[in-house]
């Protein structure tokens, strides 16, 4: 059976308690209710009973036993009909009992679940199982589509079994329908592929499993002999054309988590279908590995050329010097009062002198070359022979495709292709160079007897650089990729989103229709900035100078006063000293985390003790100890145990479900509210080292190693909603909106602020369609561009701020496009993260980057109105800001176990799975320090204390002084811990 807490069947839980606003929204009949009831029953029990019933059934969906109402609820119902609190629930009748269910059902247009339900439950689950795997899912599609239709639930193991058996089904008919796509001599390759070979025992199958290594040029051309192995088994995409991607997907994962004995266990269709899905998955994955790495050689090219060229500067100080001094010493010659002649052969000898006229020109264009910005002459010298060959095969395995009416790239790529072989240096040229810069026509263009040709080594070197740039731009696709895909093909088309536009609109406010949105921006931004203008002389922190230059000033920081020292240092000395795995059990007790953990399969766990060495499981792979060294120092658990159970009972979405249940109780604390609303966020990434052969593994500048980023989003009460890894060549922006989209937690935020990586117009204008507020800290502030509402209008102050004009045209032309993208996001389509690589990469080409480009210098201009003339603000995105970069601390803290590499896998799943185990620790702490905290302000209150939310707001959950991070790690979940539903409505402060 599918345990209950995976799923959303209607449930009283065990976990969380009652809140008196619940109580109060739900379980108080209104008025009308109340005149019902007493039309209906006569006795004070029945209507007890009736009330019960009812107001349970509307908030379940189904009539639970009584005596599983908590007594919260019977009491709050007792009170509310003026019933004695001692006064029993319990039907007499049974036929009392089946009148009154009836009766509700009438009341509220329930029908009970009979056969008709049961079919329709059937036929929903057998369309739910086409795109979906996990009986959990299914099971949640089947809830709302019978909530919806008006029947009535029936019990959870009716559910479960019917959503078994229609998964079965499916999942059955799914497997026969791709193994009968496969050839006989395939069937045959994929059952080699599960038997022993080689020295150490490996089979084939874990070859399927390997991921890119680093953008070095050996691991280049292996990782294009494992794609041409992997395609040596056919194109698996023809054997899933009428199967959801969405199912693909789960059934690789499957596979993933298996090895190959499990898979021997298998029925044969089954088997096949899962080897299918991995190996499709692969050759997409690969794919893009290969497109990541070529991408990745052209970038590292250019720093090298322009790391040469700096380096040449330096090595011709000295010949500069020496034209300097010649240049001085003509100079001098010509301030004498001598003929021209003299003056003439005195610059002649000088010249001899230094090697002639030749020389000299020929020292001047090296020096007028190495000083400039262009470094592109220098590219060739880096590009070898044994790069230029692996480069070339690639781009003839790839079918490179266009995703504008521009063609000119792609008919220059072929050009290229057919002169490989080709020795002369100049080849005949008649292709539109349309896409190079003048510095690379400059460069490549020859003029040779009349002909037009270009120089063939820095031809190509141009055209594998905008290759580059148009594939991360998403200009150019590649067929049978994933990343690297036409983005337009995830998209919903117009038609679809049409009927959605108006709701969604209305939604999040904004107008339905091209022409009046426009008008509503253009109106927003010509009254803010006169409002700005206006208020000016009044804005003390704001000093625009004679030049024009802005500066902001700050605020005096506010003190602490030593009433609040006093408290925060006796809260903090109260602490209770606990270790990490008791806080794990703890708050496992509090919310039941760990029983989202299981197979991946979606059945229940067959280990003894599943919910303690799943806590284990996330305390070796959050404190980055891994399964052996934790195993060293737990004695209940093996490395191998717990090896197998991340593998297979762990994902990401897995932890993310038990990331919401802490997030949840969290919310729940009075106390977090001194904190914050819960209204907005902060996003900031943090660097994660990792091992370096690895293609997601690159060198970070800002932090000086390398390795990838760990991107928080955390709420202004402190608690992180929402975590992720990003190589560190991504730039972080792209993940800044994901975290809305993926968070289902009660804390529900509609502003982010960011550190200035989250300031780029395209982030700007996706996160106002979404309804998101994006209020970064910018440092650089002063050197972003403040854009004119239109031409020609003009400010008293503030004027010099402006450089720029709104092209609203633009915005208008392109309405439709942008709300087909939000639309499509909104639906699931495609990701956030996915589209603004795309739209974070500059392209002239791509009408849809210029849109949002255009509409995010309208937003910003807003925000950074709004930011230089609001000192509120401010301080309000720095403070939440620097909440994010504390709990940054602590998560790396929580890295204690292996300081130098944080991340040990090379498996881009596992990198995520590492990241979110850590925060799922570092919020488990933080529910934790909440209760605890909670007791002790109370108990402070109790003992005479003054307490007001300003002495509160300066504490904060992170406080780590009293958690033990090492020793012996015993596990103990049969020491329960006192019940928290008393907390909850404590009054910590006036």
């Amino acid at each position: 059976m599918t345990s209950i807490e995976r799923t959303a069947y209607p449930r009283f839980s065990k976990y969380r308690p009652i809140r008196d606003a619940e109580l109060r929204k739900f379980y108080t009949p209104t008025r009308e209710e109340v005149v019902l009831i007493d039309q209906l029953c006569k006795e004070q029990i029945h209507s007890l009973n009736f009330t019960l019933l009812y107001k349970t059934f509307q908030r379940l969906g189904y009539f639970p036993n009584l005596k599983d109402i908590p007594d919260k609820i019977v009491h709050h119902i007792k009170a509310f009909l003026n019933m004695a609190s001692d006064f029993s629930v319990y039907y007499e009748s049974d036929r009392t009992q089946r009148q009154h269910q009836q009766s509700i059902r009438e009341l509220l247009n329930v029908t009970p679940f009979n056969k008709e339900a049961m079919e329709f439950s059937i036929k929903t689950a057998l369309n739910a199982a086409q795109t979906k795997n996990n009986p959990a899912d299914i099971m949640n599609v089947v809830i709302e589509e019978l909530i919806h239709h008006h029947y009535e639930l029936p019990p959870y193991f009716t559910l479960d079994r019917l959503v078994r058996h229609a998964r079965a089904q499916t999942n059955n008919n799914i497997f026969e329908q791709i193994s009968e796509q496969l050839s006989p001599s395939i069937k045959a390759e994929f059952e080699a592929l599960l038997k022993p070979t080689g020295e150490y025992n490996r089979t084939g199958f874990n070859e399927l499993k390997n991921s890119p290594k680093r953008a070095t040029i050996t691991h280049f051309m292996d990782l294009l002999s494992h794609h041409d192995w992997l395609m040596s088994f056919g194109n698996m995409q023809t054997c899933f054309n009428d199967i959801a991607k969405v199912k693909i997907h789960q059934f690789a994962n499957e596979a993933k988590s298996l090895d190959a004995s499990n898979l021997r266990d298998i029925t044969l269709p089954k088997r096949y279908a899962l080897i299918a899905s991995l190996l499709y998955q692969m050759q997409l994955k690969t794919k893009d590995g290969l497109v990541t790495m070529f991408c990745r050689t052209i970038a590292s090219i250019h720093q090298s050329a322009k790391e040469k060229l700096e380096h040449l500067r330096i090595e011709h100080n000295d010949k500069l010097n020496n034209l300097l001094y010649f240049l001085s010493d003509i100079l001098i010659d010509t301030h004498q009062n001598l003929s021209p002649e003299v003056i003439g052969k005195m610059v002649l000898d000088k010249c001899l002198s230094q090697g002639g006229s030749e020389a000299l020109l020929r020292d001047c264009e090296q020096i007028i070359a190495y000083n400039s910005q262009n470094h592109l002459f220098l590219l060739a010298q880096f590009l070898n022979k044994k790069k230029r060959t692996t480069l070339f095969k690639l781009l003839r395995t790839l079918d490179i495709q266009s995703t504008t009416q521009d063609q000119a790239l792609k008919e220059a790529l072929a050009f290229v292709l057919d002169q490989e072989h080709d020795n002369n240096d100049f080849i005949s040229w008649d292709l539109d160079l349309s896409f190079a810069s003048k510095d690379w026509r400059k460069l490549i263009v020859r003029k040779q007897q009349g002909k037009t040709t270009v120089l063939k080594k820095h031809f190509e070197l141009c055209v594998f650089s905008y290759l580059a740039t148009y594939l991360k731009s998403g200009d150019l696709c590649v067929k049978g990729s994933e990343a690297y895909s036409d983005y337009r093909d995830h998209l919903l088309d117009w038609e679809a989103c049409d009927a959605e536009v108006s709701s969604y609109c209305k939604a999040i406010g904004i107008p339905d229709n091209p022409k009046d949105f426009v008008v509503e921006l253009q109106q927003k931004l010509e009254d803010l900035s006169k409002k700005v203008d206006q208020q000016y002389p009044e804005i003390e922190e704001l000093v625009i100078d004679k030049e024009g230059v802005p500066t902001l000033k700050r605020r005096k920081a506010k003190t602490i006063t030593h009433k609040t020292k006093r408290i925060m240092q006796e809260i903090t000395r109260r602490m209770p000293e606990r270790d990490i795995v008791e806080i794990l059990c703890n708050t496992h007790h509090y919310t039941g985390w760990a029983n989202f953990f299981g197979p991946i399969s979606g059945s229940e766990p067959k280990i003894d003790n599943p919910i303690e060495k799943y806590i284990l499981t996330v305390f070796a792979y959050g404190t980055s100890m891994g399964a052996t060294q934790a195993a060293r120092h737990i004695s209940e658990v093996s490395p191998h145990m717990l090896s197998w159970i991340n593998r297979r009972h762990v994902t990401p979405k897995i932890l993310d479900k038990s990331l919401t249940a802490l997030i949840n109780a969290c919310s729940d604390f009075m106390l977090i509210k001194a904190w914050g609303d819960g209204s907005s966020c902060a996003a900031d990434g943090t660097f994660c080292s990792i091992f370096q052969e690895n293609l997601l593994a690159e060198y970070h500048i800002r932090y000086g190693g390398t390795g990838g980023i760990a991107y928080h989003h955390v709420s202004d009460t402190y608690v992180a909603l929402f975590s992720t890894f990003i190589p560190c060549g991504v730039w972080e922006a792209v993940e800044i909106i994901e975290a809305f989209m993926q968070n289902e937690s009660e804390i529900q935020p509609d502003t982010v602020h960011s550190d200035t990586q989250g300031q780029s117009t395209p982030v700007f204008a996706l996160s106002y369609l979404l309804g998101i507020k994006l209020m970064p800290r910018i440092r650089n502030w002063k050197d972003l561009i403040l854009f004119r509402p239109y031409k020609g209008i003009r400010y008293e102050h503030i004027d010099s701020l402006f450089s720029g004009v709104i092209n609203w045209e633009l915005i208008e032309t392109h309405w439709k496009d942008l709300m087909q993208v939000v639309i499509s996001i909104k639906q699931g389509k495609i990701s956030t993260s996915v589209l603004l690589r795309k739209l974070t990469s500059y392209s002239t080409q791509n009408r849809l980057y210029l849109a949002f480009q255009e509409l995010g210098r309208v937003i910003r201009t807003l925000f950074l109105l709004e930011y230089i003339s609001n000192i509120e603000l401010r301080e309000k995105i720095t403070d939440t800001t620097n909440k994010t970069e504390n709990y940054n601390q602590l998560t790396t803290w929580l890295h204690f176990a292996f300081e130098y590499v944080i991340i040990a896998s090379n498996d881009a799943v596992e990198q995520e799975k590492a990241i979110k185990y850590n925060t799922l620790i570092a919020n488990a702490i933080i529910l934790q320090n909440i209760i605890d905290m909670t007791v002790i302000v109370y108990q402070l209150i109790q003992e005479g204390y003054a307490i007001g939310i300003e002495d509160l707001q300066h504490m904060s959950p992170y406080i780590r002084e009293h958690i033990k991070r090492f020793g012996n790690y015993v596990i103990n979940l049969n020491k329960i811990p006192k019940k928290i539903s008393e907390l909850l409505n404590l009054k910590l402060w006036n």
